[in-house]
């Protein structure tokens, strides 16, 4: 259910507050693996989605877009496997089953070095980038908050910049809201405000190769909107996606320009 914001006598109405150059919110957007950053506002079709579905809501003095700059690598890092690798994996999904959590064993440490590595290095160049981004935009703006936003490489960098802005006081207290569209760290179960048809228990790729992955920070969690369908290989992931899927298929369900994404912008801007 939407949060409704009861308005006081003292209330200052949000387009009272904002300008085209300094408005009450920023949205901080993050395109998504091998999305272009000449499209969209720099930000890919499924964030943008969601940011003029709040525009649409708040206003465009209220609410103004920033794209995060950073090479969003492509998906196919993660489905292109060695020979010696697809040994591996299909021994621990269908060989002798003493055998299995060996071969597992040894699958994620190659998986891990080979695929994961080479994808989050893009990562660690956008959450650089985006705290970069939110610290100036907020030096430039003093009143202005954070709407972030991400979808898919672009959704994990949103997710660690939360968790590395939790000690940052000035600019954490800052953030508005998150949404996590196809996260590749969600963690089971997460905290985070779920919509989607991916069961409860999803967890996305990195986290399911990685111990000690994080989840969103329990103080943001309900103002982060974790978005992710069934089936997903980066949000929902489980070993025998990467078996089934081959380089150039389609690897996400249903966020281009889906009534899934509008709604929970909606929903974001209600609590804003």
């Amino acid at each position: 259910m939407a949060v409704v914001a009861t308005a006081s006598a003292n209330a200052v109405p949000l387009a009272a507050v904002s300008s085209p150059s300094c408005p009450a919110f920023t949205f901080v957007g993050a395109r998504g693996s091998g999305e272009k950053d000449k499209n969209f506002g720099g930000m890919g079709p499924e964030v943008m989605t969601a940011f003029k579905e709040m525009q649409g809501k708040l206003g465009a003095n209220v609410i103004r877009s920033v794209p995060v700059k950073y090479p969003a690598a492509d998906v196919d890092v993660l489905r292109t496997l060695y020979p010696a690798e697809q040994v591996l994996l299909n021994l621990a999904l269908l060989g002798p089953v003493q055998a299995r959590p060996a071969a597992a064993a040894a699958f994620g440490v190659s998986y891990k070095i080979n695929h994961l590595g080479r994808f989050t290095a893009s990562i660690d160049e956008g959450i650089t980038n985006a705290i970069a981004t939110i610290a100036s935009e907020a030096g430039r703006c003093g009143r202005t908050r954070f709407v972030l936003a991400g979808y898919s490489q672009g959704a994990m960098v949103m997710h660690q910049v939360l968790l590395r802005l939790e000690g940052n006081r000035a600019l954490y207290s800052r953030i508005a809201a998150t949404i996590l569209i196809a996260d590749g760290d969600r963690k089971k179960e997460t905290a985070a405000t779920r919509f989607g048809t991916a069961e409860f228990t999803a967890e996305g790729i990195r986290s399911a190769f990685t111990v000690g992955e994080k989840d969103v920070p329990s103080s943001k969690a309900s103002s982060t909107f974790d978005i992710c369908n069934a089936g997903d290989l980066v949000c929902d992931f489980h070993l025998g996606m990467l078996r089934d899927t081959k380089p150039g298929e389609k690897v996400h369900t249903g966020y281009t320009n889906s009534r899934l994404v509008k709604n929970v912008a909606i929903r974001v801007a209600g609590t804003l």
